[in-house]
């Protein structure tokens, strides 16, 4: 619940322990910056934000969210991590997107769901943000947040319903 480790997708398939992160964090969040790793929010870690720097091999602390958050849906947006939903130190269930500059460590709520999310996926590309299942009533549920338009579009459904899975945008072009 501190550690990172580098593990070898190819053979043979070795894992390395790297560092251990400031604070024991369980539903956290992480996206990659260059040669950096935003981790933020968590249980256990409080408003607590740390970098991991793959070159340096070591955990620092940066300026704190102004609220703790935990079992949320991350994506990366230019030099800011979005932090969808979540649930905070009550238990209680956040339909917010706040918005965290990595760079700068400021952090603002820049919109607001219909619907509060805890364990929902989410990605970013090109000015649209794609929030997947994590409602108590709708774990099928797909919403579309254009940036450009600042209006959500209600997608067509899963499938299968998810809680806490893993989302990727793929260029189909490099295929």
């Amino acid at each position: 619940m501190d550690t990172i480790y580098e593990l070898l997708l190819v053979p043979p398939y070795s894992s390395k322990l790297l560092c251990h992160m400031k604070k024991k964090r369980v539903g956290h969040g992480v996206e990659l910056f260059g040669n950096k790793v935003l981790i933020t929010g968590g249980k256990g870690a409080g408003t607590e934000v740390e970098i991991f720097d793959i070159v340096r091999n070591e955990c620092v602390e940066i300026p704190p969210m102004p609220s703790p958050v935990y079992g949320m849906g991350t994506a990366r947006r230019g030099d800011t991590m979005l932090l969808v939903g979540g649930k905070d130190i009550e238990g209680r269930a956040s339909n917010e997107i706040i918005d965290y500059d990595f760079k700068t460590g400021h952090s603002k709520v820049i919109f607001t769901m219909k619907k509060s999310r805890f364990g929902c996926s989410s990605v970013y590309r090109e000015n649209t943000l794609i929030v997947i299942g994590g409602t108590d009533d709708d774990f099928k549920a797909v919403y579309c947040l254009d940036f450009l338009s600042n209006s959500w579009t209600k997608l067509p459904s899963i499938a299968e319903g998810r809680l806490f899975a893993c989302t990727v945008a793929v260029n189909m072009e490099n295929f």
